[in-house]
């Protein structure tokens, strides 16, 4: 990711400016390729002939990303014994209340969540917020975390499902994994990119999953990196 300080140097993403997140000063993604065409170009250009000039074709402006309309799970980070956290990022525009969201986990196949995680605040817009379980040690410093938690919903590992759920129109908004589904140790995905021991961030652009009962690849919406013990 690009270094930032505002979204004006993002070219059309949003600049991460939370001192807690791990992509701190980085550009992050915006919503799904679906935005709005640009304005058609007002110049035309020139092109000398042999008997004159003709007018030269107008150009046009690219799309622009689409806005999201709730949070989304930026970042997750499994590792062994309690090395796990979430990122959860508002590219809504607007600030949104965090008590209107969940974490919800399903352990190994189940599909009735084995853990809640309602969570307190604000969440300004092109910020994010930073879960992690306090057992994470010096892999993930506490000190970093907007939320550090020995909750159950952060105790998750590679073959549980982890979704953001939101209470007022009391659906998913966002989901790794799937339900009913459990994949064994070496989680969901192929080498290199799994949901176990793993560093997963997300692609640009942004296409939440919300549909947490459909087969499941990783690699189609993040980009991984191995998590350090």
């Amino acid at each position: 990711a690009s270094a930032c300080t505002s979204a004006a140097s993002c070219d059309g993403l949003s600049c991460d400016t939370n001192p807690n997140s791990p992509t701190v000063g980085s550009c992050i993604c915006g919503g799904a390729t679906t935005g709005s065409t640009g304005t058609t170009g007002t110049s035309a250009g020139t092109t000398t002939g042999t008997t004159g000039t003709t007018a030269g074709t107008t150009g046009t402006t690219g799309t622009t990303g689409g806005t999201l309309t709730t949070l989304i799970i930026s970042e997750y980070i499994e590792g062994s014994s309690s090395r796990k956290a979430l990122e959860l990022w508002n590219g809504t525009g607007a600030s949104v209340n965090l008590s209107d969201y969940e974490i919800h986990t399903f352990s190994n196949g189940t599909t009735a969540s084995h853990s809640t995680l309602a969570l307190t605040g604000t969440l300004a817009a092109g910020q994010t917020y930073v879960l992690c379980h306090s057992g994470t040690g010096t892999v993930i410093p506490a000190s970093s975390c907007d939320l550090a938690t020995g909750s159950a919903a952060i105790s998750f590992n590679g073959n549980d499902v982890v979704e953001l759920y939101r209470v007022s129109t009391t659906s998913v908004v966002d989901s790794i994994g799937q339900e009913g589904n459990d994949p064994g140790s070496a989680g969901w995905g192929t080498s290199p990119v799994t949901t176990t021991d793993h560093t997963l961030r997300r692609k640009c652009p942004v296409v939440p999953d919300t549909n947490p009962t459909d087969a499941y690849d990783p690699a189609s919406a993040w980009t991984a990196s191995a998590t350090a013990d």
